[in-house]
């Protein structure tokens, strides 16, 4: 799908053809604009400056760190603006006494613009449900009882509403500076309602540090008598506790019980190492069975210092004895002696041994029952750690229970006294830069800005309407838009014809060098190079609906096709509402309808009227069935008749989307041409009617536009034409 290039052309298109919408909204905005101006009541604005600052220093900080707050300014201004702050100024200048006058005039008579104005916002108010001072009372009626209703309001009350909607905060560019504006017809009193508003806004800051730092004081006393209350009881619960439970022999515990679980632990791993190395030393001599050589050797035994002497004595004597039975025999004296000794040897290692084994098995028995005691004393320990444990737990939570409200009731302490010294200074620093003067000009109206935006708004607003305007028309408005939209070709544009003292319908017949002549002249070109071989020779002419120029068209075609040397007749067969007689001043006595219904045979076609160069054929008296006459054998053969005398043969048919007679008359013809009115032919009629042409198959040969501004259209035609006919002329 192409998408449609819009050119500057078409704007300044627009712009010609509405240019008279333009002027009326240009002249009634501007005429409107012009009489508020010069209507309205002078005002002046007085204003004042104001610094505001936030006091961010802290008397216990020696920080000089401001913090940014960006709605610190909007909350000032909106303070300002506050229903207190209107009040304070009503009461400090007794607006309710001295100026009641001023405003609640009570025999002053109303501007008619005003009051109207004043009645359409009561109108607008009350379709929305709700009124501007309600509106008003529901934003600012901080400490005003919003529940009243503007019949119970005080003169006072609405007064300073009235003032709460009409003064101007607004801060100054690139500065800490707030001008506050406020607008009255008297100077004065303006310039004395801005300074009051500065002077109540300076009270009401005040009053409302002082009244948040006595909430916040009051509050923090109340919290630190209760922590002191909480610290008082918990500190009391935990000195019982420490007395009913000992908790100072049990501090002194705590670090004793473990040290002894401790060591209690290694003593029984020891003593269980110990049994069992016992143990396993007796079940090896329960082993041996009394081999006193074997048990010798067992490392427990071996390393005996008494049985080591032993061992090396009874060496020493059975070297003596192998030395002495060298010399002596077995009876020797000698040798019983050495013998005898060696033996007493023998069992005093054998006591030994036994000794030693016997030994060993006490130890073992010992061992055991040291075991058995320890583990006992190591249970109980572990009881007493227990025990111990719990106690201190719940010492713990007391104790710390009590530190945390020792720290909050500290805390709170040191809070307090902080705000007592924080409260001596200011939370918001304001001063007066400059006060108000009486103004003397009046601010509003102002007449040049007000005259200048209603000449642009008159200009603008005119162009706009006139494109809105444009947008809503879904008419015929050019060529190109007629050939994109239906797929159908354009033979050509008629102009709109502006000379009232000549008919329409005659233009070719009598101005042959004229425009409009010309144009048809043109359409007349495009329908004999229609086609290739020869062009069509029974040519209807019909339109979507009246009054869009098809007997005009009809008769001006007829005129220019017979100007070319061509035999041409027109037949009227809008049987309906017949105007071609009418046209060429000829008698409707006889014609169409008389000859289709047989009531004549003769004198229905009239040869070449008053000034015209063809023949035509009326549609005669208005017969009951048109459309049975057009559909019948004798109407076809009387085309036949006339298409053997004619060269043409020209049918002005009904509109198609009235009646059936066009689609009927489209099937006995070579051709259809549909005329169609700018700027009056509907985009959707013309849609429907050629679809009911297409639907049946019939000839559309072309749309002829007629009607056309020709210079609000964007064509230039026109121009050239008369340019090269006014050189004709020179020449």
């Amino acid at each position: 799908m192409e998408i449609e290039n819009i050119h500057l052309r078409d704007y300044l298109r627009v712009l010609r053809k509405r240019r008279m919408t333009i002027f009326t909204f240009f002249l009634i905005t501007i005429t409107i604009v012009t009489i508020v101006t010069f209507t309205m009541t002078p005002s002046y604005r007085a204003s004042t400056k104001l610094l505001i600052e936030k006091n961010e220093t802290n008397p216990l900080d020696n920080s000089s760190y401001v913090r940014f707050d960006p709605e610190f300014l909007e909350t000032q201004y909106q303070i300002i603006k506050g229903f207190n702050v209107a009040r304070s100024v009503v009461k400090i200048l007794s607006l309710d006494i001295v100026y009641l006058h001023h405003f609640f005039p009570e025999d002053e008579e109303k501007n008619p613009i005003t009051g109207f104005a004043e009645t359409i916002e009561e109108l607008i108010a009350g379709i929305l449900g709700t009124s501007e001072l309600e509106q008003e009372l529901a934003v600012n009626g901080s400490e005003f009882e919003t529940s009243k209703t503007p019949d119970a309001m005080t003169k006072a009350d609405e007064i300073a509403l009235y003032l709460t909607e009409e003064i101007m905060v607004e801060p100054v560019r690139n500065s800490r500076i707030v001008k506050v504006s406020f607008s009255e017809k008297n100077p004065v009193l303006a310039s004395m309602i801005v300074n009051t508003f500065a002077t109540a806004y300076m009270e009401e800051i005040l009053e409302i540090n002082m009244a948040t730092s006595s909430r916040a004081m009051k509050w923090m006393g109340k919290k630190a008598e209760e922590e002191r209350i909480k610290l008082e009881k918990s500190e009391r619960a935990l000195q019982k506790y420490m007395k009913d439970n000992d908790i100072v022999t049990i501090e002194n515990k705590i670090a004793i019980v473990p040290q002894k679980l401790q060591e209690f632990n290694l003593k029984l791993t020891k003593a269980e190492a110990d049994r069992k190395e016992l143990e396993a030393e007796i079940e090896k001599i329960g082993q041996f069975d009394n081999d006193f050589t074997k048990i010798e050797s067992l490392p427990g035994i071996a390393d005996n210092i008494a049985l080591q002497t032993l061992r090396e004595q009874i060496q020493t004597s059975e070297q003596n004895i192998e030395e002495l039975s060298k010399k002596y025999g077995k009876k020797h004296p000698a040798m019983i002696k050495a013998m005898s000794d060696r033996d007493i040897l023998l069992e005093k290692r054998k006591s030994e041994i036994q000794r030693l084994v016997k030994s060993k098995q006490s130890g073992y028995e010992l061992a055991v029952t040291n075991e058995e005691n320890l583990r006992t004393f190591l249970a109980n320990t572990k009881r007493e750690a227990l025990l111990l444990n719990e106690r201190f737990i719940q010492h713990s939570i007391m104790k710390r229970d009590v530190e945390n409200n020792r720290l909050l009731y500290q805390s709170l302490m040191a809070e307090l006294k902080k705000q007592s010294i924080a409260n001596q200074s200011q939370a918001v620093n304001v001063w007066v830069v400059e006060p108000a003067q009486i103004p003397e000009f009046p601010d509003k109206p102002n007449k040049k800005i007000n005259l200048l935006l209603g000449l642009v708004l008159g200009l603008f607003g005119g162009i706009g309407l006139a494109f809105f305007i444009e947008y809503l028309d879904n008419t015929v408005k050019s060529v190109d838009e007629i050939e994109e939209k239906f797929n159908v070709s354009v033979l050509g544009s008629i102009a709109q014809f502006s000379k009232k003292e000549a008919l329409v319908e005659r233009i070719a017949a009598i101005d042959s060098r004229s425009v409009i002549s010309e144009s048809y002249r043109a359409v007349r070109t495009a329908i004999l190079l229609s086609s290739a071989e020869r062009p069509p020779r029974r040519i209807l002419f019909s339109s979507m609906s009246p009054k869009e120029g098809k007997t005009t068209t009809t008769a001006n075609l007829a005129t220019t096709i017979a100007d070319n040397d061509n035999k041409v007749v027109l037949i009227d067969c809008d049987m309906r509402k017949a105007r071609q007689h009418k046209v060429h001043q000829i008698n409707n006595l006889n014609g169409l309808s008389t000859y289709l219904a047989g009531l004549s045979d003769k004198d229905y076609i009239y040869s070449k009227p008053d000034r015209f160069s063809y023949d035509i054929i009326p549609a005669g008296p208005a017969p009951p069935n048109p459309s049975e006459l057009l559909a019948s054998q004798r109407f076809k053969d009387l085309l036949d008749q006339l298409d053997k005398l004619y060269d043409f043969v020209l049918l002005d048919s009904p509109p198609i989307l009235n009646v059936t007679d066009a689609l009927l008359l489209s099937k006995v013809v070579d051709a259809t041409i549909v005329v169609c009115r700018a700027g009056q032919t509907n985009y959707d009629f013309m849609e429907k009617g050629l679809k009911s042409l297409r639907n049946i198959d019939a000839n559309i040969l072309g749309v002829v536009v007629n009607g056309v501004d020709k210079k609000n259209s964007g064509y230039y035609y026109y121009y050239d034409y008369k340019a090269y006919y006014g050189t004709e002329d020179r020449n």
